[in-house]
């Protein structure tokens, strides 16, 4: 296939249940969920911060939920969090208001404000890259979550915010959920390299030569993760394929 689009490999990333009353109650596996639970937000408001290590997944994840949210009647805004460089409220509702412009080119802005805020969906990704410190950016989550009520935050820093927290103990905080994105584990590695080898081959690929593909695939991979060159998350498995059918 000659153009790859971010629908045709992603695939939704496993997450760690950070939430403390979860982890308290659950071990360490069942503490692991998929976070395709994520897109349904339909009747339900969603409030979540997910941490992930740099390259793990977490724009991905927020642009596939963006196009989800869109398509089920929701107004997503996208947000790069190193374009928060204000704390006040105001300021950010500017910053929302400017990207609702730039993302739905035929929707006037008055539209937007007349949207109900259970349908609009605040996406915030990377906001470990603002230049507020971690006290301010704590600060804006609250207000933010205070006047939306579906936000989705990402950031780098699993205990960014908790000791501020531990602190002040803010309820509207304490009612966010955390998560933190894993290294795909065996069954999402399959299914990523399943994908890539089938690509623009669909309707053409027989079963066999698929399965011949996908096991020496597979092994490669194995062997690479197993020696802890790279971490399992998709952009460095996607490179390994790459890899493996330029050498094919």
């Amino acid at each position: 296939k000659k153009e790859l689009f971010l629908e045709d490999v992603f695939l939704y990333p496993d997450l760690r249940d950070l939430n403390p009353n979860n982890i308290k109650e659950k071990n360490v596996y069942e503490s692991i969920i998929n976070s395709d639970f994520l897109e349904k937000i339909e009747g339900n408001s969603m409030q979540s911060i997910i941490i992930g290590e740099e390259k793990s997944g977490k724009s991905a994840l927020c642009k596939s939920l963006f196009l989800k949210f869109f398509s089920i009647g929701y107004t997503p805004i996208y947000i790069n969090g190193e374009e928060i460089k204000v704390k006040k409220i105001d300021n950010f509702n500017d910053l929302v208001e400017k990207h609702c412009k730039i993302q739905y080119e035929n929707n006037p802005i008055d539209l937007y404000r007349q949207i109900p805020k259970e349908k609009k969906c605040i996406i915030i990704d990377d906001i470990n890259k603002s230049k507020l410190n971690n006290k301010s950016q704590y600060e804006l989550i609250v207000e933010i979550c205070s006047l939306y009520n579906n936000v989705l935050v990402t950031t780098n820093n699993r205990f960014q915010f908790e000791d501020i927290n531990l602190k002040k103990e803010n309820t509207v905080f304490d009612r966010i959920k955390r998560y933190e994105i894993n290294e795909f584990g065996v069954i999402l590695r399959r299914k990523l390299l399943e994908k890539w080898n089938k690509l623009g081959q669909e309707n053409y690929i027989q079963l066999d030569d698929l399965e011949i593909k996908n096991s020496n695939s597979e092994k490669i991979i194995d062997a690479i993760i197993g020696r802890n060159y790279v971490p399992a998350y998709p952009i460095y498995l996607l490179t390994i394929l790459q890899s493996i059918e330029v050498g094919s």
